[in-house]
């Protein structure tokens, strides 16, 4: 015969109690008790479809059920929920209402094709292709974003090789939070400065825009923290401080030659 199990808190002791579905009797810890009242989940669902529990009427959240509605759009008369007319919502009996009250009628300018345009489009003149396919047609044709017609247009500056390299440098620094910028104006300035020539080598090479104090640790795009160095030599510096320009003398001989220099 096996000895009964003694408890050290008399309070945890499991209590019987009945299935209210099947009447089994069944164990059960008294913080239990008020929310455990079934042997089983099958127990559960069964006594709550018997009973009703949680039905309309019986369920705690009960509002007084759907109330009827006129669509704005076309005009049935739908039901919807008391808790999506208080937040704004139900105005319309289904989602082709909601969509076709939300859009107009328009007509493309290429093919002639009906389509059906949002409200929040149709402002400033556009909404007037069907497709993307319609849309570059129609630019084609007008030439629009097209040279001074594109409102980036910079005096065909941004065909160069400079405003390109110039242009990507920007964003790197950006990136990288350091800022600044400079012109090609002052780029040509300070290559004609130093005669044109590389600062390192001295030879005149096609010059490359390096940074005295690299992005990577900090270094600005400012004018004033870029020096001309061929690519050959821009290279062997990768990451290093070397300011080259304390070396060279402000007005070389050759300070009057032509300018060079590329990306």
């Amino acid at each position: 015969m096996t000895e009964p199990i003694t408890w050290r808190n008399e309070k945890r002791r499991p209590v019987l109690m009945k299935c209210n579905n099947c009447g089994i009797m069944i164990d059960r810890y008294p913080s239990q008790v008020k929310a455990t009242n079934y042997c089983s989940q099958a127990c559960s669902v069964a006594y709550r479809n018997k009973t009703g529990f949680y039905k309309r009427e019986n369920h705690p959240q009960w509002e007084g059920g759907p109330v009827s509605r006129t669509c704005v759009y076309c005009g049935v008369a739908f039901s919807v929920r008391k808790s999506r007319v208080a937040r704004g919502e139900g105005n319309y009996c289904s989602k082709a209402c909601c969509d076709n009250a939300r859009s107009v009628d328009k007509t493309c300018e290429i093919c002639g094709k009906s389509f059906r345009l949002k409200l929040s489009h149709d402002v400033n003149g556009n909404g007037k292709y069907c497709s993307i396919k319609c849309r570059s047609v129609g630019y084609e044709r007008r030439e629009y974003f097209k040279g001074v017609s594109n409102p980036h247009y910079i005096d065909g500056q941004s065909q160069s090789k400079e405003y390109v390299c110039r242009h990507s440098q920007k964003r790197r620094t950006k990136l990288a939070g350091n800022g600044g910028d400079y012109t090609l104006q002052a780029w040509a300035d300070l290559c004609v400065k130093f005669g044109n020539r590389c600062l390192c080598c001295g030879k005149m090479l096609a010059l490359t825009v390096d940074h005295v104090i690299p992005v990577i640790k900090g270094g600005s795009n400012n004018i004033g923290n870029l020096q001309p160095l061929c690519k050959s030599c821009n290279s062997k510096k990768n990451t290093k401080v070397i300011d080259y320009r304390e070396v060279v003398p402000q007005e070389p001989a050759y300070y009057f030659q032509e300018a060079v220099f590329t990306a």
